[in-house]
């Protein structure tokens, strides 16, 4: 190889590599994005583990039941995760002193609105054998001009048979559609370095996304019940644990619009995830009656109580249902 084709081969080398060099060493671009829920509005109920009361004629047995449950608080108010506070108050909720500095009102509080169903029931069919049981079933609920569905399924562990107290351990997964309306900001912050100079712009996108979605909570129930033939009526009690999806989605609708040069740009859409959630920590006490070996009816009245701070007033509800099941022997 000669002098000059060595030259010639370190000089291409040299316009393909340093520019590469460049660009990769001297140029790098960073986004961060949050997403911000500015109010959302929920409809549907909030999930009702299924009571099973273990007795002689439950063991061994398919049981079909039907429950129906009324509600006795409507409306929940709340805050959505990662909102900071008072980041949900409208502009018409701030007032100015008179040199001008901004004071927040606390007339709004919170940024969620969860709208119970005026009725709310469902189908579960359990199989239990002599210890151990397998639970599924679904739900329908209706309400301010809306029909939402829901599905469960869990397993459950019961007592010995040598007692007059039974108990039963239930654990399970559930979904429960809820439909939601949502108003959000996604703000993007783009920063871009380029060998010591660095440039950063923000772009702020408004959302209003309209859907009914399902997400996937889970449940643990711990059932204790009197199991007496002899007596009129038999008494349980259920302690409960409910962690129940409330939003769970990606904004997509955006109302605001990019313009260059006076024409519509298109925007990508879809980016940074709302999630929220209540944990419910609740009580059912209730009495149950056997008419015969096949049939079995309870009433009861379920106490539960947000842990989790989503809900912010009231926190707690209270709902009295009734449950008729028919069985079978296998």
């Amino acid at each position: 190889m000669t002098v000059r084709s060595m030259t010639r081969s370190a000089v291409l080398e040299a316009v393909v590599v340093i520019p590469w060099l460049l660009t990769v060493n001297g140029c790098s671009t960073t986004q961060h994005v949050q997403t911000y829920v500015q109010e959302a509005s929920v409809h549907g109920p909030v999930m009702s583990p299924p009571v099973h009361v273990v007795t002689d004629n439950a063991r061994n047995a398919m049981t079909i039941s039907a429950y129906a449950t009324s509600q006795q608080m409507n409306r929940f108010k709340g805050a959505v995760e990662g909102t900071p506070s008072g980041f949900w108050l409208p502009q018409w909720d701030t007032v100015r002193t008179r040199d001008g500095r901004p004071l927040r009102t606390t007339v709004s509080s919170g940024n969620l609105t969860w709208h119970q169903p005026d009725f709310s029931g469902g189908l579960n069919i359990d199989i239990a054998w002599s210890t151990t049981a397998l639970s599924l079933g679904g739900t329908l609920a209706t309400g301010n001009g809306s029909t939402q569905g829901g599905w469960q399924v869990g397993v459950g562990f019961c007592s010995s048979e040598s007692s007059d107290v039974k108990v039963r351990f239930d654990a399970g997964l559930f979904g429960q559609y809820l439909d939601f309306e949502s108003r959000s900001v996604t703000i993007t912050t783009t920063t871009s370095s380029f060998w010591g100079s660095q440039s950063t712009t923000v772009d702020t996108s408004f959302y209003l996304d309209r859907d009914s979605r399902s997400g996937l909570g889970y449940y643990g129930s711990l059932t204790i019940n009197s199991a007496k033939p002899s007596w009129l009526f038999n008494i349980f009690v259920q302690a409960n644990l409910v962690v129940q999806p409330l939003l769970s989605y990606t904004p997509v609708e955006r109302t605001t619009v990019d313009w260059a040069l006076f024409l519509p740009v298109e925007s990508s859409s879809g980016s940074g995830e709302v999630t929220t959630r209540a944990t419910f920590l609740g009580i059912t006490p209730g009495i149950y009656i056997e008419p015969t070996p096949s049939t079995v009816l309870l009433v009861g009245v379920r106490y539960m109580y947000d842990v989790s701070g989503t809900l912010k007033e009231p926190r707690s509800v209270t709902m009295p249902f009734v449950q008729f099941g028919l069985r079978t022997a296998m």
